[in-house]
């Protein structure tokens, strides 16, 4: 038995060894986009983010305003940012950002990547760096630490993604660390918060805003002239996933009563769970179109429907018509909206953003209208069902949003 665990042991050494000597000849290759030249005479101020796409589409503001702040006007902009949502910023920010570096956000777990990427940015003096993410996390923070710069800014942000003693640890590598409100606020208000610090002027920025190009609309192979609903049944989490029969339920409702079709929205795997389905008023978009195109395709909408965040964060720029679905994550303000239509009433909150109609379990109302509502505690984990929202609450919505676009 001693000698099969000694027999083990050397085996898992060895391969450890082996996989250690693998990264170490391994070639890393660091993608950029360059859109404008930059040289050693600019000022360069650079923003590391490492989130996923819907928190980049809530906080894209902040290079704008920036930019045409009198602090910054005469800097270059570099961004390092996640290359999951490379293609939309390519397609919306190019006219912001003089350069982007890509990362991918498994490889900076590996020691022997952040070590060869610093060695790379080392080639360049960055002036200021800035971490716009409020929930920081390993990955935002270990790319700051091993960049040169004179000055580092970030948000205090919250303990989503690290303790509080990692976040302490971390404080270190700023020159400032922004306390922020303490009262819970949705990403774009934090932007706000640090934009507020940056320029010295207070924000009043409500929505995400995607720059529309109309001749673009002709590029996309796509028919713009028969009313359409999207819906975007799918989501990172289970728990934020409205039953797709409940969808489709709200499908046949508004054909029956409208006429529109319906088209789902998702990725190239959701697609492959909706392959079977044959409803002649359902189409499955999942996937045909690129991320950049999206934000055209949600634009003429009659009406978005979704449970995903992201989706949420497209369309909440493009179109005024969206209702979200919520298990009660993340939920930042317990005032509750209703709307009566012919003496049926419904209910909703009025966020992430200012017009978005969120609607959330039955459950979830009583124990707000009672004051049971655990507001710290269901922030991060929610013990909501989001299955439980009353689907005649949302066809009273769907109702309201309808007659309003077909007039």
């Amino acid at each position: 038995t001693i000698n099969m665990d000694m027999h083990i042991y050397r085996r898992q050494r060895m391969q450890w060894k082996m996989g250690k000597l693998k990264d170490y000849f391994k070639i890393y290759r660091f993608n950029t986009d360059k859109i404008t030249e930059i040289t050693d005479n600019h000022k360069i101020l650079l923003f590391v983010r490492s989130d996923l796409i819907g928190d980049y589409i809530a906080s894209r503001h902040l290079y704008r305003i920036l930019r045409q702040s009198e602090k910054y006007k005469n800097y270059k902009f570099v961004l390092i940012g996640n290359i999951s949502w490379r293609e939309i910023a390519l397609a919306f920010d190019c006219d912001c950002i003089d350069e982007f570096i890509w990362i991918n956000r498994k490889d900076i777990e590996n020691k022997e990547y952040r070590k060869r990427f610093k060695h790379w940015l080392s080639k360049r003096e960055y002036d200021c760096v800035i971490n716009p993410q409020y929930s920081r996390d390993f990955i935002s923070e270990e790319i700051v630490k091993i960049i040169s710069a004179k000055e580092k800014i970030c948000l205090h942000g919250d303990n989503y993604n690290l303790s509080e003693y990692q976040r302490a640890r971390y404080d270190d590598n700023y020159t400032k660390v922004i306390k922020n409100n303490p009262q819970k606020q949705m990403y774009l208000y934090r932007t706000n918060e640090m934009l507020e610090y940056l320029t010295g002027e207070k924000q009043y920025t409500s929505r995400p805003k995607f720059i529309l190009k109309e001749n673009h609309f002709n590029l996309i192979n796509f028919d713009w002239k028969t009313p359409y609903v999207i819906m975007f049944p799918f989501a990172r989490t289970n728990e934020r996933i409205y039953k797709i029969e409940y969808f489709l339920e709200l499908a046949k409702y508004i054909y029956e009563k409208y006429c529109i079709k319906t088209l789902i929205c998702g990725s190239k795997e959701d697609w492959h769970k909706l392959k079977k389905l044959d409803i002649h008023y359902v189409e499955n978009i999942c996937g045909l179109y690129p991320l950049a195109d999206l934000p055209y395709i949600f634009n003429k909408a009659k009406l978005i429907l979704t449970n995903d965040t992201m989706a949420v964060h497209i369309a909440s720029g493009v179109n005024e018509n969206v209702i979200c679905f919520s298990n009660g994550k993340f939920i930042v303000n317990k005032d509750i909206y209703t709307l009566c239509e012919e003496n049926n009433e419904a209910y909703y909150f009025n966020e992430p953003y200012e017009g978005i109609k969120t609607v959330f379990p039955y459950s979830l109302y009583e124990d707000i209208i009672n004051n049971r509502f655990d507001y710290e505690n269901n922030f991060f984990e929610s013990s909501y069902n989001i299955n439980d929202i009353c689907i005649k609450n949302v066809m009273i919505l769907i109702d309201n949003l309808l007659n309003k676009s077909l007039k």
